[in-house]
């Protein structure tokens, strides 16, 4: 578009024109215009992105965290009863070592930017009797195959 501006302008077409033309507002080829006479070529290519919202967590306080979430549970850590991390005991945590406020939300992004991902605990009984458990199953399924009388 910027060359097709640019094209029209050279050839003599009023801003206004090129801007009736293209169907954008005359003050944006003006710009375009002035950026160009002003800088070349470079002035239009150049942009300045925002850097985006300030992090939450220094990088020193990001690494603890990480370590933590890695290598350690939320009770190892003594900050709850639980065996895995979730958003709400982060937020607790970051509360009450960094003094941050961050929502759960907020908390889950940042934990998929860092690559983890969500999971639900599976539990496994260490004690179970498999020929028991395999018995009780076929005994449901004889009972759920058995009209009920009413």
């Amino acid at each position: 578009m910027v060359t097709c501006i640019f094209f029209l302008v050279m050839q003599g077409y009023y801003t206004i024109q090129v801007a009736e033309l293209l169907n954008v507002h005359r003050e944006t080829i003006s710009s375009y215009v002035k950026k160009f006479n002003q800088g070349g070529i470079e002035a239009l290519l150049h942009r300045d992105y925002s850097s985006g919202k300030p992090a939450f967590l220094s990088p020193e306080e990001e690494r603890e965290v990480r370590r933590m979430i890695e290598h350690s549970t939320p009770a190892e850590e003594g900050d709850s009863c639980e065996s895995c991390w979730d958003t709400r005991i982060l937020k607790h945590v970051f509360e009450k070592k960094f003094s941050i406020t961050m929502s759960r939300s907020g908390i889950c992004e940042m934990l998929k930017r860092w690559g983890f991902s969500h999971t639900r605990p599976t539990y496994t009984l260490k004690r179970a009797n498999r020929q028991k458990q395999e018995a009780f199953q076929r005994e449901l399924d004889m009972v759920k195959k058995t009209p009920q009388a009413n």
